[in-house]
């Protein structure tokens, strides 16, 4: 088994960035797919510091309005 994890933040500074979402995907030894999941992390972003990057690429996902939700 191979778990590969996954997460989207609004920025790499582990002090001021803020953790979007998180997927697990898990693998047999051959890479056939066995499990995934991801979860979307429910917060207020008003005090985020958000950079131009982070604003268009998770604004167009729609990953900004899910945390926002």
């Amino acid at each position: 088994m191979i778990i590969w994890i996954d997460t989207e933040t609004t920025g790499l500074d582990p002090h001021n960035g803020e953790l979007l979402e998180i997927a697990v995907v898990v693998t047999d030894d051959k890479f056939n797919l066995v499990a995934v999941h991801s979860e979307v992390m429910h917060h207020d972003l008003d005090e985020a510091i958000l950079d131009d990057w982070i604003i268009k690429t998770h604004g167009e996902s729609g990953l900004l309005g899910e945390v926002a939700e």
